[in-house]
């Protein structure tokens, strides 16, 4: 018998799509980034695997975090690891 696509569903079909404070403090590993344009301006999906394994697509508009992400894909540096914490209104990595 077939699989069944939800089977491989990640968390973003259960609601609204995750998001840097759902990851916070966590250390994942980026395995990916796109980027596209919404009503607000650019924003990017970025493909995390978290601690348990389980695979997360983020969604963050948060300008150091884009810079950064363009540039891990310019370098080709994928897989990386990154711990977000948020500090007043910005998000920094570690």
């Amino acid at each position: 018998m077939p699989n069944r696509l939800i089977d491989f569903a990640s968390k973003q079909a259960e609601g609204k799509p995750p998001r840097l404070d759902d990851i916070a403090g966590v250390e994942v590993t980026i395995t990916g980034a796109g980027f596209g344009n919404g009503d607000f301006g650019e924003y990017a999906m970025i493909d995390v695997v978290n601690p348990e394994g389980e695979t997360m697509n983020i969604q963050t508009s948060a300008m150091m975090v884009l810079d950064a992400l363009r540039h891990a894909m310019e370098a080709q540096a994928f897989p990386l690891l990154a711990t977000f914490k948020k500090r007043g209104r910005t998000w920094i990595m570690e």
